[in-house]
């Protein structure tokens, strides 16, 4: 359970333990037989901490139903407001200033697209496209599977934009910063890092191309 749910949850039984906690201490330590400004102390450990946390609280609590009132909006319908809002900038672009994305936005599609790479969000996905190869990275938002392979990810709908745009920056790094080597036939193909043949994509068990092309040479 995450720290703000805990104190939105359970803010009143804190207050109550705390309460409890000065009340026995007091009578322990002074049996409530006030002096030297003890008393201020007391009226102030009793009523200052649970004040703030009751603050602390109903702020917790505003973000938490803001966020679950969020969450029922369709998924693309929230990137479409993270445009509007900056926030796709802020997260997203902002991170892959160096990549210089072209930026195409339609009702049901938006595209980011560079000479290597074409990033397209719809309804359903966001796909990683590798161009003039066969790659491609899907990341799922709704339980509509079109196509599924090892490497996509799925169920992004339960996770705020921000975790998707994350992997995102990840994948398009990781794609655009290193030196690729690409096999293909004509049904299958595979992706390695050049410097290591580290597989990071491939949609067939077999090992035999007929096509190597060096990708992003640096």
């Amino acid at each position: 359970m995450k720290f703000k749910t805990f104190i939105a949850i359970y803010k009143n039984i804190i207050i109550l333990i705390w309460w409890a906690i000065i009340l026995i201490t007091f009578k322990i330590a002074t049996n409530f037989e006030f002096s030297n400004g003890n008393s201020l102390i007391f009226v102030t450990l009793l009523i200052v901490f649970p004040l703030i946390l009751f603050i602390v609280s109903t702020i917790f609590k505003q973000g938490l139903l803001k966020e679950k009132n969020k969450s029922k909006i369709p998924y693309f319908q929230r990137i479409k407001e993270d445009i509007q809002n900056k926030n796709f900038q802020k997260e997203f672009l902002s991170k892959l200033s160096e990549q210089q994305f072209n930026q195409i936005e339609e009702e049901n599609k938006i595209i980011l697209t560079n000479d290597l790479l074409e990033v397209v969000f719809n309804q359903n996905l966001v796909s990683i496209k590798l161009k003039n190869t066969q790659v491609v990275y899907r990341y799922y938002y709704t339980n509509k599977f079109i196509e599924l392979s090892k490497y996509d990810k799925k169920y992004l709908q339960y996770n705020q934009t921000s975790n998707l745009y994350q992997l995102l920056i990840e994948k398009i790094l990781l794609l655009s910063n290193n030196e690729l080597t690409y096999f293909e036939n004509k049904k299958y193909a595979k992706l390695v890092l050049t410097s290591n043949n580290e597989v990071i994509y491939t949609n067939s068990k077999k090992d035999k191309f007929k096509i190597k092309t060096n990708l992003n040479v640096k």
